[in-house]
Protein backbone atom coordinates (compact mmCIF):
# COMPACT_ATOMS: atom_id res chain seq x y z
CA UNK A 1 0.00 0.00 0.00
CA UNK A 2 1.35 3.24 -1.18
CA UNK A 3 2.21 6.40 2.04
CA UNK A 4 -0.53 8.58 0.21
CA UNK A 5 -3.13 5.23 0.89
CA UNK A 6 -1.82 4.86 4.42
CA UNK A 7 -2.48 8.32 5.01
CA UNK A 8 -5.50 8.19 3.69
CA UNK A 9 -6.91 5.51 5.37
CA UNK A 10 -5.20 6.95 8.93
CA UNK A 11 -7.09 10.35 8.64
CA UNK A 12 -10.62 8.44 8.13
CA UNK A 13 -10.43 6.74 11.61
CA UNK A 14 -11.64 10.25 13.32
CA UNK A 15 -14.49 10.67 10.92
CA UNK A 16 -15.54 7.10 11.01
CA UNK A 17 -15.03 5.72 14.63
CA UNK A 18 -15.50 9.05 16.86
CA UNK A 19 -19.70 10.42 16.55
CA UNK A 20 -20.06 11.05 20.57
CA UNK A 21 -22.15 7.73 20.62
CA UNK A 22 -18.57 5.96 20.71
CA UNK A 23 -17.63 8.28 23.44
CA UNK A 24 -20.70 7.70 26.08
CA UNK A 25 -18.88 5.50 28.99
CA UNK A 26 -17.09 8.58 31.33
CA UNK A 27 -20.59 8.25 33.29
CA UNK A 28 -20.14 10.86 35.99
CA UNK A 29 -23.46 11.13 37.66
CA UNK A 30 -23.02 13.78 39.87
CA UNK A 31 -24.92 16.51 38.87
CA UNK A 32 -24.44 18.48 35.91
CA UNK A 33 -26.09 22.09 35.04
CA UNK A 34 -28.67 22.45 32.35
CA UNK A 35 -27.40 23.48 28.94
CA UNK A 36 -31.44 25.07 28.12
CA UNK A 37 -33.47 27.93 29.96
CA UNK A 38 -34.50 26.77 33.53
CA UNK A 39 -37.89 26.78 34.59
CA UNK A 40 -36.87 27.18 38.17
CA UNK A 41 -36.77 30.45 40.25
CA UNK A 42 -34.07 31.24 42.35
CA UNK A 43 -31.59 29.31 41.21
CA UNK A 44 -27.85 29.34 41.89
CA UNK A 45 -25.82 31.63 38.58
CA UNK A 46 -23.56 29.05 37.50
CA UNK A 47 -20.29 31.34 36.89
CA UNK A 48 -18.74 30.46 33.76
CA UNK A 49 -16.01 33.97 33.94
CA UNK A 50 -12.32 33.47 35.88
CA UNK A 51 -12.91 29.13 35.75
CA UNK A 52 -9.35 27.72 35.85
CA UNK A 53 -9.82 26.89 32.21
CA UNK A 54 -9.88 30.76 31.60
CA UNK A 55 -6.65 30.94 32.90
CA UNK A 56 -4.71 28.59 31.82
CA UNK A 57 -6.69 28.42 27.91
CA UNK A 58 -4.80 31.07 25.39
CA UNK A 59 -7.14 32.35 23.06
CA UNK A 60 -5.08 31.85 20.06
CA UNK A 61 -3.58 27.96 19.86
CA UNK A 62 -0.25 29.35 18.53
CA UNK A 63 0.16 31.96 21.39
CA UNK A 64 1.24 29.48 24.41
CA UNK A 65 2.17 25.72 24.94
CA UNK A 66 0.96 23.14 22.52
CA UNK A 67 -2.08 20.62 23.90
CA UNK A 68 -4.26 18.35 22.31
CA UNK A 69 -7.99 18.89 23.57
CA UNK A 70 -10.58 16.05 23.51
CA UNK A 71 -14.11 16.70 24.49
CA UNK A 72 -16.39 14.28 27.03
CA UNK A 73 -20.02 13.99 26.23
CA UNK A 74 -20.30 14.72 30.33
CA UNK A 75 -19.40 18.45 29.00
CA UNK A 76 -15.61 18.08 30.56
CA UNK A 77 -12.42 18.31 28.54
CA UNK A 78 -9.24 16.46 28.58
CA UNK A 79 -5.97 19.05 27.56
CA UNK A 80 -3.21 16.88 27.34
CA UNK A 81 0.54 17.47 26.08
CA UNK A 82 0.04 16.50 22.39
CA UNK A 83 2.97 13.88 21.42
CA UNK A 84 5.13 11.37 23.28
CA UNK A 85 5.18 9.37 26.52
CA UNK A 86 3.42 11.89 28.12
CA UNK A 87 0.87 12.20 25.53
CA UNK A 88 0.25 8.51 25.97
CA UNK A 89 0.61 8.69 30.41
CA UNK A 90 -1.43 11.93 30.17
CA UNK A 91 -4.53 9.71 29.28
CA UNK A 92 -4.44 7.85 32.89
CA UNK A 93 -6.38 10.89 34.08
CA UNK A 94 -9.49 9.33 31.44
CA UNK A 95 -10.98 6.33 32.93
CA UNK A 96 -14.04 5.14 31.11
CA UNK A 97 -15.97 2.27 32.00
CA UNK A 98 -17.51 0.88 28.86
CA UNK A 99 -15.77 -0.88 25.95
CA UNK A 100 -16.58 2.56 23.69
CA UNK A 101 -14.90 4.85 25.99
CA UNK A 102 -11.95 2.18 26.12
CA UNK A 103 -12.01 2.00 22.77
CA UNK A 104 -12.11 6.06 21.75
CA UNK A 105 -9.18 6.45 24.40
CA UNK A 106 -7.11 3.50 22.53
CA UNK A 107 -7.37 5.70 19.26
CA UNK A 108 -6.41 8.93 21.91
CA UNK A 109 -3.80 7.04 22.67
CA UNK A 110 -2.66 6.42 19.46
CA UNK A 111 -3.03 9.48 17.93
CA UNK A 112 -5.32 7.96 15.40
CA UNK A 113 -7.26 10.86 16.96
CA UNK A 114 -5.34 13.46 17.60
CA UNK A 115 -7.46 16.13 19.31
CA UNK A 116 -8.07 19.85 18.76
CA UNK A 117 -4.92 21.82 18.80
CA UNK A 118 -4.83 24.18 22.15
CA UNK A 119 -2.17 26.09 23.71
CA UNK A 120 -2.02 26.94 27.40
CA UNK A 121 -0.72 30.33 28.46
CA UNK A 122 2.96 29.96 29.95
CA UNK A 123 2.77 32.20 32.79
CA UNK A 124 -0.21 30.58 34.58
CA UNK A 125 1.03 27.23 33.82
CA UNK A 126 4.55 27.86 34.73
CA UNK A 127 3.15 29.37 38.52
CA UNK A 128 1.23 25.74 38.67
CA UNK A 129 4.04 23.92 38.00
CA UNK A 130 6.34 25.28 40.54
CA UNK A 131 3.66 24.58 43.21
CA UNK A 132 2.93 21.45 41.99
CA UNK A 133 6.57 20.07 41.50
CA UNK A 134 8.09 22.21 45.13
CA UNK A 135 5.18 19.96 47.07
CA UNK A 136 6.57 17.54 45.30
CA UNK A 137 10.40 17.80 45.43
CA UNK A 138 10.99 17.18 41.89
CA UNK A 139 12.31 19.83 39.29
CA UNK A 140 10.50 19.00 36.61
CA UNK A 141 7.12 17.96 35.47
CA UNK A 142 4.52 17.70 33.18
CA UNK A 143 0.72 18.05 33.29
CA UNK A 144 -2.60 16.86 31.62
CA UNK A 145 -5.85 18.42 32.76
CA UNK A 146 -9.87 17.60 32.91
CA UNK A 147 -11.72 20.15 32.95
CA UNK A 148 -14.45 19.71 34.58
CA UNK A 149 -18.10 20.72 33.03
CA UNK A 150 -20.41 23.18 34.12
CA UNK A 151 -21.70 22.89 37.29
CA UNK A 152 -21.90 23.73 41.22
CA UNK A 153 -19.18 20.91 41.92
CA UNK A 154 -17.17 21.49 38.86
CA UNK A 155 -13.61 21.00 39.59
CA UNK A 156 -10.01 20.85 37.47
CA UNK A 157 -7.89 17.75 37.66
CA UNK A 158 -4.59 17.59 37.28
CA UNK A 159 -2.67 14.62 36.39
CA UNK A 160 1.00 15.65 37.18
CA UNK A 161 3.74 13.21 35.49
CA UNK A 162 7.54 13.03 35.14
CA UNK A 163 8.95 13.77 31.62
CA UNK A 164 8.84 10.05 31.26
CA UNK A 165 5.23 10.15 31.24
CA UNK A 166 4.80 8.58 34.60
CA UNK A 167 2.06 9.74 37.28
CA UNK A 168 3.40 11.71 40.14
CA UNK A 169 0.52 12.89 41.90
CA UNK A 170 -2.83 13.96 40.85
CA UNK A 171 -4.40 17.39 42.02
CA UNK A 172 -7.48 19.47 42.08
CA UNK A 173 -8.81 23.26 41.86
CA UNK A 174 -12.07 24.48 42.15
CA UNK A 175 -13.85 27.38 41.40
CA UNK A 176 -17.25 27.98 43.04
CA UNK A 177 -17.68 28.47 46.54
CA UNK A 178 -19.09 25.24 47.33
CA UNK A 179 -16.67 23.23 45.04
CA UNK A 180 -13.96 25.07 47.05
CA UNK A 181 -15.55 23.71 49.76
CA UNK A 182 -15.48 20.09 48.91
CA UNK A 183 -12.15 19.85 48.03
CA UNK A 184 -11.10 21.50 51.65
CA UNK A 185 -13.43 18.73 53.32
CA UNK A 186 -11.89 16.06 51.06
CA UNK A 187 -8.03 17.48 52.25
CA UNK A 188 -9.74 16.98 55.89
CA UNK A 189 -10.55 13.55 55.19
CA UNK A 190 -7.55 12.08 53.75
CA UNK A 191 -5.86 13.82 56.98
CA UNK A 192 -8.34 11.93 59.16
CA UNK A 193 -8.52 8.67 57.52
CA UNK A 194 -4.74 8.72 57.30
CA UNK A 195 -4.72 7.74 61.10
CA UNK A 196 -6.70 4.61 59.73
CA UNK A 197 -4.15 2.08 59.76
CA UNK A 198 -6.26 -0.63 58.19
CA UNK A 199 -7.17 1.89 55.26
CA UNK A 200 -3.27 3.61 54.68
CA UNK A 201 -2.60 1.63 51.14
CA UNK A 202 -6.19 2.12 50.18
CA UNK A 203 -6.83 5.78 49.96
CA UNK A 204 -5.03 8.46 48.79
CA UNK A 205 -1.85 10.36 50.41
CA UNK A 206 -1.94 13.66 51.30
CA UNK A 207 0.92 15.73 49.44
CA UNK A 208 0.06 18.95 49.85
CA UNK A 209 -2.34 21.63 50.39
CA UNK A 210 -1.62 24.68 48.62
CA UNK A 211 -3.55 27.75 46.78
CA UNK A 212 -2.65 28.53 43.30
CA UNK A 213 -4.27 32.38 41.97
CA UNK A 214 -7.06 31.91 44.78
CA UNK A 215 -7.74 28.37 43.81
CA UNK A 216 -7.23 25.92 46.88
CA UNK A 217 -5.12 23.42 45.74
CA UNK A 218 -5.35 19.71 46.53
CA UNK A 219 -2.47 17.44 46.00
CA UNK A 220 -2.64 13.38 46.68
CA UNK A 221 -0.69 10.63 45.75
CA UNK A 222 -1.58 8.91 42.00
CA UNK A 223 -2.93 5.20 43.07
CA UNK A 224 -3.04 1.98 41.10
CA UNK A 225 -3.35 1.74 37.43
CA UNK A 226 -5.02 -1.12 36.93
CA UNK A 227 -9.02 -0.79 37.20
CA UNK A 228 -11.37 -2.16 39.57
CA UNK A 229 -13.90 -4.77 38.81
CA UNK A 230 -17.25 -3.65 37.68
CA UNK A 231 -18.97 -6.27 40.23
CA UNK A 232 -19.33 -5.84 44.00
CA UNK A 233 -17.33 -8.73 45.50
CA UNK A 234 -15.04 -9.67 47.70
CA UNK A 235 -12.55 -6.75 48.01
CA UNK A 236 -15.05 -4.16 47.87
CA UNK A 237 -17.04 -6.07 50.72
CA UNK A 238 -13.21 -5.97 52.43
CA UNK A 239 -12.97 -2.18 52.13
CA UNK A 240 -16.46 -1.51 53.02
CA UNK A 241 -15.71 -3.14 56.27
CA UNK A 242 -12.68 -1.66 56.99
CA UNK A 243 -14.00 2.03 56.33
CA UNK A 244 -16.35 0.86 58.80
CA UNK A 245 -14.32 -0.72 61.75
CA UNK A 246 -12.31 2.54 61.53
CA UNK A 247 -15.09 5.19 61.72
CA UNK A 248 -18.00 3.37 63.46
CA UNK A 249 -20.09 5.30 66.35
CA UNK A 250 -23.08 3.47 67.54
CA UNK A 251 -25.92 5.76 67.55
CA UNK A 252 -30.00 6.16 66.90
CA UNK A 253 -30.93 6.81 63.16
CA UNK A 254 -33.07 10.02 63.92
CA UNK A 255 -30.11 11.46 66.13
CA UNK A 256 -27.94 10.69 63.24
CA UNK A 257 -25.99 13.44 61.43
CA UNK A 258 -27.53 11.44 58.19
CA UNK A 259 -30.80 12.16 59.63
CA UNK A 260 -30.50 15.92 60.74
CA UNK A 261 -28.84 16.51 57.07
CA UNK A 262 -32.24 14.75 55.50
CA UNK A 263 -34.46 17.12 57.51
CA UNK A 264 -32.37 20.26 56.53
CA UNK A 265 -32.26 19.70 53.27
CA UNK A 266 -35.96 18.70 52.91
CA UNK A 267 -37.12 21.67 54.60
CA UNK A 268 -34.90 23.80 52.70
CA UNK A 269 -36.28 22.85 49.21
CA UNK A 270 -39.74 21.55 49.94
CA UNK A 271 -41.75 24.53 48.53
CA UNK A 272 -39.64 23.97 45.52
CA UNK A 273 -40.24 20.36 44.70
CA UNK A 274 -42.95 18.59 42.76
CA UNK A 275 -46.35 17.38 44.35
CA UNK A 276 -45.21 14.37 43.39
CA UNK A 277 -42.06 14.18 45.16
CA UNK A 278 -42.49 15.93 48.26
CA UNK A 279 -45.46 13.50 48.77
CA UNK A 280 -42.36 10.61 48.54
CA UNK A 281 -40.38 12.50 51.24
CA UNK A 282 -43.30 12.98 53.37
CA UNK A 283 -44.00 9.09 53.31
CA UNK A 284 -40.04 7.86 53.39
CA UNK A 285 -39.23 10.44 56.52
CA UNK A 286 -42.68 9.09 58.34
CA UNK A 287 -41.91 5.67 57.86
CA UNK A 288 -37.88 5.76 58.45
CA UNK A 289 -38.50 7.35 61.84
CA UNK A 290 -41.41 4.96 62.51
CA UNK A 291 -39.06 1.75 61.50
CA UNK A 292 -35.78 3.00 62.51
CA UNK A 293 -36.21 6.10 64.68
CA UNK A 294 -34.43 4.78 68.03
CA UNK A 295 -32.73 1.63 66.38
CA UNK A 296 -29.24 1.71 67.18
CA UNK A 297 -27.26 1.47 63.95
CA UNK A 298 -23.56 1.18 63.27
CA UNK A 299 -23.09 4.99 61.99
CA UNK A 300 -19.96 5.57 60.05
CA UNK A 301 -18.14 6.77 56.99
CA UNK A 302 -19.81 6.78 53.85
CA UNK A 303 -17.54 7.38 50.69
CA UNK A 304 -20.84 9.34 48.91
CA UNK A 305 -19.73 8.23 45.86
CA UNK A 306 -18.88 4.70 45.81
CA UNK A 307 -18.98 4.02 42.20
CA UNK A 308 -16.73 1.39 40.12
CA UNK A 309 -14.98 4.72 38.35
CA UNK A 310 -13.58 5.48 41.45
CA UNK A 311 -12.01 2.69 42.49
CA UNK A 312 -8.60 0.83 41.31
CA UNK A 313 -6.67 -2.51 42.39
CA UNK A 314 -3.61 -2.74 44.62
CA UNK A 315 -1.06 -4.96 43.37
CA UNK A 316 -1.88 -6.96 46.56
CA UNK A 317 -5.22 -7.06 45.20
CA UNK A 318 -7.17 -5.12 47.52
CA UNK A 319 -9.15 -2.16 46.76
CA UNK A 320 -7.90 1.19 46.08
CA UNK A 321 -10.67 4.18 46.19
CA UNK A 322 -10.49 7.86 45.69
CA UNK A 323 -12.91 10.90 45.48
CA UNK A 324 -13.80 11.48 48.98
CA UNK A 325 -14.92 14.95 48.05
CA UNK A 326 -18.60 14.18 49.11
CA UNK A 327 -17.78 11.80 51.95
CA UNK A 328 -20.12 11.74 55.09
CA UNK A 329 -19.79 10.87 58.72
CA UNK A 330 -22.49 9.64 60.70
CA UNK A 331 -24.28 7.65 57.94
CA UNK A 332 -25.67 4.40 57.87
CA UNK A 333 -24.22 0.70 57.24
CA UNK A 334 -24.60 -0.03 53.83
CA UNK A 335 -24.68 3.63 52.23
CA UNK A 336 -22.08 2.59 49.90
CA UNK A 337 -23.08 -0.93 49.14
CA UNK A 338 -26.14 0.64 47.43
CA UNK A 339 -25.20 3.45 46.09
CA UNK A 340 -22.53 0.95 43.89
CA UNK A 341 -25.54 -0.86 42.58
CA UNK A 342 -27.54 2.18 41.69
CA UNK A 343 -25.04 4.37 39.95
CA UNK A 344 -24.34 1.67 37.99
CA UNK A 345 -27.25 0.69 37.32
CA UNK A 346 -27.98 4.01 36.14
CA UNK A 347 -24.69 4.30 34.23
CA UNK A 348 -26.02 1.58 32.19
CA UNK A 349 -29.61 3.40 32.00
CA UNK A 350 -31.40 0.32 34.01
CA UNK A 351 -34.67 0.77 35.71
CA UNK A 352 -34.71 0.41 39.60
CA UNK A 353 -38.12 -1.45 39.12
CA UNK A 354 -39.57 -4.15 41.29
CA UNK A 355 -37.39 -6.92 40.47
CA UNK A 356 -34.54 -5.09 40.68
CA UNK A 357 -35.97 -3.59 44.08
CA UNK A 358 -35.96 -7.35 45.10
CA UNK A 359 -32.77 -8.61 43.74
CA UNK A 360 -31.05 -6.06 45.77
CA UNK A 361 -32.73 -6.58 49.14
CA UNK A 362 -31.61 -9.79 48.53
CA UNK A 363 -27.95 -9.02 48.21
CA UNK A 364 -28.28 -6.94 50.83
CA UNK A 365 -29.08 -9.64 53.43
CA UNK A 366 -26.47 -11.89 51.94
CA UNK A 367 -24.19 -9.35 53.02
CA UNK A 368 -25.57 -9.90 56.74
CA UNK A 369 -27.18 -6.16 55.74
CA UNK A 370 -30.03 -5.76 58.08
CA UNK A 371 -32.78 -4.34 58.08
CA UNK A 372 -32.01 -4.02 54.58
CA UNK A 373 -35.62 -2.60 53.52
CA UNK A 374 -35.20 0.13 55.97
CA UNK A 375 -31.75 0.88 55.42
CA UNK A 376 -32.53 0.89 51.22
CA UNK A 377 -35.47 3.77 51.82
CA UNK A 378 -32.49 5.62 54.31
CA UNK A 379 -30.24 5.73 51.20
CA UNK A 380 -32.48 6.52 48.44
CA UNK A 381 -34.12 8.95 50.37
CA UNK A 382 -30.76 10.27 50.90
CA UNK A 383 -29.03 10.23 47.48
CA UNK A 384 -32.24 11.83 45.91
CA UNK A 385 -32.07 15.19 48.52
CA UNK A 386 -28.65 15.03 47.76
CA UNK A 387 -29.12 15.47 43.95
CA UNK A 388 -32.28 17.51 44.52
CA UNK A 389 -30.03 20.18 46.50
CA UNK A 390 -27.55 20.28 43.77
CA UNK A 391 -29.91 20.42 40.80
CA UNK A 392 -32.29 23.03 42.76
CA UNK A 393 -29.14 25.49 42.91
CA UNK A 394 -28.17 24.83 39.42
CA UNK A 395 -31.72 25.04 38.04
CA UNK A 396 -31.60 21.12 36.67
CA UNK A 397 -34.84 19.34 36.47
CA UNK A 398 -33.94 15.77 35.83
CA UNK A 399 -31.14 13.60 36.36
CA UNK A 400 -30.60 9.75 35.94
CA UNK A 401 -29.47 8.86 40.13
CA UNK A 402 -32.68 10.67 40.92
CA UNK A 403 -35.01 8.70 38.42
CA UNK A 404 -33.92 5.58 39.87
CA UNK A 405 -34.59 6.94 43.86
CA UNK A 406 -37.79 7.83 42.56
CA UNK A 407 -38.50 4.44 41.11
CA UNK A 408 -37.21 2.72 44.00
CA UNK A 409 -38.89 4.55 46.57
CA UNK A 410 -42.29 4.03 44.78
CA UNK A 411 -41.44 0.29 44.74
CA UNK A 412 -40.89 -0.06 48.75
CA UNK A 413 -44.12 2.03 49.21
CA UNK A 414 -46.20 -0.77 47.52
Amino acid sequence: MSDAKKSRRKNLYPKILIPEVLFHANFDLRVRSSSGPSSFANTVMIEEASTISDVLLASDEHAGRPHASFRLPTGATLVIPRRGATRRGGLAIYNPQLITGLAAKGLMWSSLWPGRMVALRPEPLDELRTILADHLGVRQIECAFQFGASGIYNKTVILVMDPAGRSLAYAKLATLAIAQEAVRHETSVLKRLSTAVALRSQVPCLLGAAEWRGFPLLLISPGPARRAPQVFGAMHRDFLARLRDATCTPGAFTESPMWHAMMRLVNTWSSRLSPEWRNRYDWAFIELERRLGSVRLDLAFAHHDFAPWNTRVNADGTLFVFDWEFSRDGWIPAWDFFHFHVTWWAARARALDGDAVTNLVAAARREGIEPADDLLLGYLTDVALFHHDAMLREGREHHRVLELAAQGIDVLRK
